[in-house]
């Protein structure tokens, strides 16, 4: 089989790499260089994480003073995002990193946390210190790439799905030739007359709604806030998603920007019959370059009908009896482990989609 091309590898900027990286670059070297992390330099790189987020803000910034390894590790984004998220919750303005964003968000709501970010705000964003630490660390550098890899060409080219013209196209007709035959369609002209497709940019957004808060991964977060990290296409390769079910009950104007396709209406709308009991129906998405939600099997046995207002979304469909790459999940499908972010998957196990036996959309 014709091996596809990975997305280019770009250089770290602490000079954190591969072991392979290092070895192949040094020939005749057959160990790494000294990790210079004292006692805990016997632990693998994920424990080490995983002691570093104890840590106090103040000492996880001072740490970075000790040695360069330390450093590489100290600028590593995931902690600063637990940091933020963890005490800030979705009070925060985005500043370039979650590093940065701690030490300008946090010392301006907290004058305790911000005698604890003073030792560190002097220390410069993580792409203008200029040292190279000399460090070989798998899980650095691949979290690293993640964040930074361009969307690759192959990634984005398959387009299979089949397509259907709304304009003329009867509920009769749709039940018989779409809904009975359980397969996914995209429907070309069900947006016709939607004004959303024309308002809802972002500085309308933020003129109309910016301060009302929304469900951003799991917080509450004001628009204007979250439309300023989404549009700053941040380096973050578990990036905010915003997935809002309550955003008609908040924004009771943003429900008249669309209509529900006649497909789809409240007669043909099985759930209608729960009337307030119902679950949740409808979602606002928002996010940024490269955000998405993971495999998964919609909830409740639900048909999901899904409207592009703006920008590009990439759809890998599956049979429900058929386990994605990389993917493994429980025998009901409730528990699914898959790799941490969107691009990891497609870098790792993309190109192993043919293996499946089924053909994908």
């Amino acid at each position: 089989k014709k091996r596809l091309d990975r997305p280019s590898r770009r250089k770290h900027p602490l000079g954190v790499r591969t072991l392979g990286m290092y070895l192949s670059g040094n020939k005749g070297q057959s160990s790494q260089p000294l990790r210079n992390l004292g006692m805990i330099g016997v632990l693998n790189d994920n424990l080490v994480l995983a002691l570093l987020e104890y840590l106090a803000p103040k000492d996880l910034g001072l740490i970075g003073s000790v040695s360069k390894a330390f450093l590489a590790f100290s600028f590593h984004d995931d902690l600063w995002r637990y940091l933020v998220l963890g005490s800030l919750k979705g009070d925060f303005v985005w500043q370039r990193s979650w590093r940065q964003t701690w030490i300008t968000s946090a010392s301006r709501k907290d004058t305790h946390i911000s005698r604890q970010t003073s030792h560190i705000a002097h220390i410069s964003p993580i792409e203008e210190v200029g040292i190279d630490c000399n460090l070989c660390s798998d899980t650095l550098y691949h979290s690293w790439r993640c964040k930074t890899a361009d969307i690759d060409s192959s990634w984005i080219s398959k387009d299979n799905i089949t397509r259907v013209e709304c304009k003329n196209l009867s509920i009769e007709t749709f039940v018989e030739e779409v809904e009975s035959k359980n397969q996914p369609v995209m429907m070309s002209g069900a947006m016709d007359g939607w004004s959303c497709t024309e308002k809802w940019t972002n500085r309308y957004l933020a003129q109309n709604y910016g301060s009302l808060k929304f469900s951003v991964g799991g917080y509450q977060m004001a628009l204007e806030n979250y439309l300023n990290y989404m549009s700053s296409e941040p380096l973050d390769d578990q990036s905010l998603y915003l997935f809002d079910p309550n955003f008609v009950k908040t924004c009771p104007s943003m429900g008249s920007d669309y209509q529900v396709p006649p497909f789809f209406s409240k007669e043909r709308d099985l759930f209608g019959v729960l009337e307030s009991s119902r679950p949740n129906y409808r979602w606002l998405i928002m996010g940024p370059k490269r955000s998405g939600s993971t495999f998964h099997k919609d909830p409740n046995g639900t048909s999901a009908w899904n409207a592009c207002v703006r920008g590009v979304k990439k759809w890998i469909l599956l049979p429900p009896s058929v386990t994605p790459p990389g993917v493994h999940s429980s025998v009901d499908g409730v528990d699914v482990t898959s790799p941490v972010s969107l691009t990891e998957w497609f870098i790792n196990f993309y190109h192993h989609l043919p293996d499946v036996g089924v053909e994908s959309i």
